[in-house]
């Protein structure tokens, strides 16, 4: 699952600002990375070579977490990483690297337990969302020199091997900006890209299909079995996977900004933020909820803190994990949190200064932090 941050639309803006000189340096252990299609080792960052556990074994198959294990950064990167997703052995991640007029960074994978990172697939521009099925990584770019400002082909969809190659473009049959939010099933990948509407596109390259709702651009989207769930800032809809169907409204709210959407078999979960609770309260307070998938339901707070963001959320049938910044006006900083999903207590997984995106697997969370990590720790 997938995708991105606060205010996404403009923390892409602001990173690829950073990114777009047609120079700038990035420290990697096996040169600037691979070229475009083809397979790198090694990202490194300001901390050197991606780093594991001191005797810890790494490798694809090993356990990545047991109870009690610190958490633990298995890959640097700069400038920073945006985004990731899993798969039974990998981390995949976008981060900044190798800074030129037509590159940004590249999407990397790194072993779970551990390990050397390698780059798969340099882009011209910023990603900030991927995903990742049983046989390929998908995420959205901009082929165009940002320097000499040629024809411009627009965003386009990729979809590539996940032991890197020249990857695939799926067709999409309109325009559309870099996605910050994604999601697969077993036959079409959807993403969110601060517009209207969401997309999907049939992974065997037949076609693709466009999911309206009402209101604000979309910031999330997740998938069941049979309908897509589309979070905007006030607001979830939801509708059958099949494109072009009416949506239904999930959940509305109009004095809170909605952020971070979670899907198990039975429920929703998102986060967001509104006006101040209770006496520790300074600028805003943060609601985690839950709402059964049946329409008419009403929605239960798990978590409520004061003077957070919620930045972007995962769920795995018994606890609700996510990522959170401080309010805008409060020192800098950040956390990796879990609640279950009855409520109760929350627990903070971990402390960091700028998470982002984050996802869980049977015994691990992993995160991304904006400083060009990629972090894991048991759940």
């Amino acid at each position: 699952m997938s995708a991105l941050r606060p205010n996404a639309p403009s923390v892409i803006v602001a990173l690829a600002g950073a990114l777009a000189g047609c120079g700038g340096t990035v420290e990697t252990s096996a040169g600037a990375g691979a070229a475009a299609g083809s397979t790198g080792t090694g990202i490194a960052g300001a901390g050197g070579a991606p780093t594991t556990g001191s005797g810890t074994t790494t490798g694809p198959g090993t356990p990545a977490c047991k109870p009690g294990d610190p958490a633990m950064k298995i890959a640097s990167a700069k400038p920073g990483t945006m985004a990731l997703a899993i798969d039974a052995d990998f981390v995949y991640f976008w981060a900044g690297a190798g800074l030129t007029c037509t590159k940004s960074g590249a999407v990397s994978r790194v072993p779970k337990a551990g390990g050397p990172a390698e780059v798969l697939w340099d882009t011209v521009q910023v990603v900030a969302a991927i995903a990742a099925d049983g046989e390929r990584v998908y995420w959205t770019d901009d082929p165009a020199d940002k320097c000499t400002l040629p024809d411009d082909p627009g965003y386009m969809l990729y979809a590539g091997a996940k032991d890197g190659g020249k990857p695939s473009v799926l067709p999409v049959s309109q325009p559309f900006q870099a996605a910050i939010a994604m999601t697969v099933d077993e036959q079409q990948v959807y993403w969110a890209w601060g517009g209207q509407p969401i997309f999907s596109a049939s992974l065997d390259g037949s076609g693709s299909g466009f999911h309206m709702q009402p209101g604000d651009p979309p910031s999330d989207v997740a998938v069941d079995d049979s309908r897509i769930y589309i979070l905007g800032a006030t607001h979830i809809y939801s509708s059958p996977k099949v494109p072009m169907q009416p949506p239904e409204l999930v959940f509305d709210i109009s004095s809170a900004v909605l952020r971070g959407l979670a899907l198990d078999a039975d429920r929703l979960y998102f986060g967001g933020w509104g006006p101040c609770e209770g006496k520790e309260c300074a600028y805003e307070t943060e609601t985690i909820r839950a709402l059964a998938k049946e329409m008419g339901s009403k929605d239960v707070t798990l978590s409520s803190r004061p003077d957070r963001r919620t930045v972007r959320m995962a769920a795995d049938g018994e606890h609700v994990y996510w990522t959170e910044r401080n309010s805008p006006q409060a020192p800098a900083g950040g956390a990796v949190m879990r609640v279950s999903v009855q409520g109760g207590e929350v627990t903070q997984i971990a402390q960091v200064e700028e998470p982002s995106d984050i996802a869980v697997d049977g015994v691990c969370v992993y995160w991304a932090e904006g400083s060009g990590e990629i972090w894991r720790a048991p759940k």
